[in-house]
C-alpha cells in the first residue's frame, strides 16, 4: 500500500481549487456546497482520473505521487491499483454513465435507504461542508484513475456512453422548457479530453513535483 507524502498531489488541489470556484458563502453563516452539486463535480473527476490514468498506466509510481500524492517502494503503486480495481469492475458493469457510479456507490457508501432515482430528489439540496467535498472529488478521481490505469477498455466504455450526443429532441425540448442549453451541442471527443486534462496535470507537474514530472513527460 503507498504512503501519502508532502507532496499534495494534483487531484487534491484540484479538488480544493474547484471548492472555492463553487462553494456558495452565505452572510455569517459557514460556506458551503448542495449534495447534488457534489455528485456531478465527483462525476467529472472520476473522468478526469480515468483519463489520466490510463495515460500513465505504465509509469504508475510516478503518476500516482503526481496525482495522487501517494508514493511507495517501485510497484507499490500497481500493487494497489489491482487490489482495488475488483470491486470497481463489478459495479461498472452496472453503469451507463460515470455518475451512475458515483450515484450507486454513494448509496452504498452513505447508507442510503432509498432507490437510486431518489438519490437526488431527497438529498440534492442537502448541505455539504467544503472540506468534505474536497475529500469526495479526490475519492473519485482516486476511483477513475484505478480504472483507467487497470481497466482501460471498460472506462473507455463508460467515457463514450457519459459524452455521447443526446437525442437532438429531447435537446431541443428543454432549451424549449427553458433550461440554458446552448442550441447546438458540443460534444467533445476522448482524444480532446485528454489533452486538456494532461496539459493542465503537466503544467501542475512542472511547478509543484519537478523531478516526476521529467519521468511523466518524457
Amino acid at each position: 500500500m503507498a504512503n501519502t507524502t508532502s507532496i499534495p498531489g494534483y487531484a487534491a488541489a484540484l479538488a480544493q481549487y474547484r471548492v472555492e470556484q463553487e462553494q456558495q458563502k452565505p452572510l455569517l453563516r459557514k460556506p458551503f456546497i448542495k449534495y447534488g452539486q457534489c455528485l456531478w463535480m465527483a462525476a467529472y473527476f472520476f473522468q478526469t482520473g480515468g483519463v489520466l490514468g490510463s495515460r500513465y498506466r505504465d509509469k504508475l509510481d510516478e503518476f500516482g505521487w503526481a496525482f495522487l500524492g501517494l508514493h511507495g517502494q517501485a510497484g507499490a503503486m500497481k500493487t494497489f491499483f489491482t487490489d482495488a480495481v475488483g470491486d470497481m469492475s463489478a459495479v461498472i458493469m452496472h453503469c451507463e454513465t460515470t455518475l451512475d457510479y458515483v450515484e450507486r456507490t454513494q448509496i452504498e457508501r452513505t447508507g442510503f435507504k432509498g432507490e437510486l432515482s431518489e438519490l437526488l430528489l431527497q438529498l440534492g439540496m442537502e448541505k455539504v461542508r467544503p472540506e468534505t467535498a474536497v475529500h469526495l472529488f479526490h475519492s473519485y478521481a482516486q476511483d477513475g484513475s484505478i480504472l483507467g490505469a487497470m481497466k482501460p477498455e471498460l472506462f473507455r466504455r463508460l467515457f463514450e456512453e457519459t459524452n455521447k450526443k443526446k437525442d437532438e429532441g429531447s435537446w431541443q425540448e428543454a432549451r424549449a422548457a427553458g433550461l440554458d442549453l446552448p442550441e447546438r451541442q458540443d460534444v467533445l471527443t476522448y482524444e480532446e479530453v485528454e489533452q486538456g486534462e494532461n496539459e493542465s496535470f503537466l503544467s501542475y507537474c512542472q511547478h509543484y513535483a519537478t523531478k516526476l514530472y521529467a519521468a511523466l513527460a518524457g
